[in-house]
């Protein structure tokens, strides 16, 4: 089980957070996210597939917000929910997870029960490319950042990286002003994650990151154990996974852009 612990030793931190990542409700005072929830989409497929939309949303509303040269990548003036809503029904029409709603309904009850009727973003490459097509429909050219020279994604994986190369990754993204992308897959070591409890987050005691997809804000350093913590959005929440506790028992994959625009 990954719990939640407070801040140690800060080895990277997104530093614009309040403008560039907190969605806030219209009146003042209600509820403020730290990122967009898949809850908000309006399709099924995006409702039980699209954390890897709303991470791209994430990322790409955090670079308009905090770099002047690419503030076209969203279109509203700041950060309040009902635009930022319209900013994910965007993102989804180009980083659309794979809906299986023509087999899922075809199948019996029990079946159904099972699953979810969405492949959700496949991979890191599938999601890189589309991150790329919103960023260039809006004028803008963004670049994944590849750890092998040819591209090829699995070496941003746990299939080649070790953990402190990952550590490294991670920094490099999260000091460039750009949250990370992590994909998990099939790890029973995330079956579990404990949000932080609060006032506004009384019913979300533990969530399944097995196969999910988050944004990395923040990486730190506990002096005493030695682990690694990663704090992550997702849900519209802000969690803390500790990175020994997870890293080699299952897929793992990382992501991050930089801007190329003339």
């Amino acid at each position: 089980m990954i719990l939640y612990s407070n801040k140690p030793g800060v080895i990277a931190q997104l530093q614009r957070v309040e403008e560039g990542l907190l969605v806030k409700e219209e009146q003042e005072g209600k509820d403020v996210y730290y990122g967009g929830s898949q809850q908000w989409l309006q399709t099924q497929n995006g409702q039980h597939g699209g954390c890897g939309t709303v991470t791209g949303a994430n990322i790409l509303a955090y670079l308009a917000m905090t770099q002047k040269n690419l503030r076209p990548l969203y279109a509203y003036p700041d950060l309040k929910w009902i635009h930022y809503k319209k900013h994910l029904e965007e993102v989804y029409e180009i980083i659309k997870p794979i809906s299986l709603e023509g087999v899922y309904y075809r199948l019996p009850g029990w079946l159904q029960s099972k699953m979810v009727p969405s492949l959700g973003i496949p991979g890191i490459d599938f999601f890189s490319k589309r991150m790329c097509r919103f960023a260039a429909k809006r004028g803008k050219t963004l670049q994944p950042v590849w750890l092998d020279t040819k591209a090829r994604p699995s070496y941003n994986t746990s299939l080649h990286l070790s953990m402190d190369n990952a550590v490294r990754y991670l920094k490099q993204g999260i000091d460039s002003g750009c949250p990370v992308a992590m994909l998990n897959g099939l790890n029973p070591s995330l079956r579990k994650v404990q949000y932080p409890r609060s006032e506004k987050t009384p019913l979300l005691a533990a969530g399944n990151f097995q196969r999910h997809w988050v944004a990395v804000t923040g990486l730190y350093n506990d002096e005493t154990s030695g682990d690694i913590h990663m704090e992550v959005s997702s849900w519209g929440y802000k969690a803390t996974l500790i990175l020994q506790e997870f890293w080699g028992r299952g897929y793992t994959g990382f992501i991050y852009f930089k801007d190329i625009s003339s």
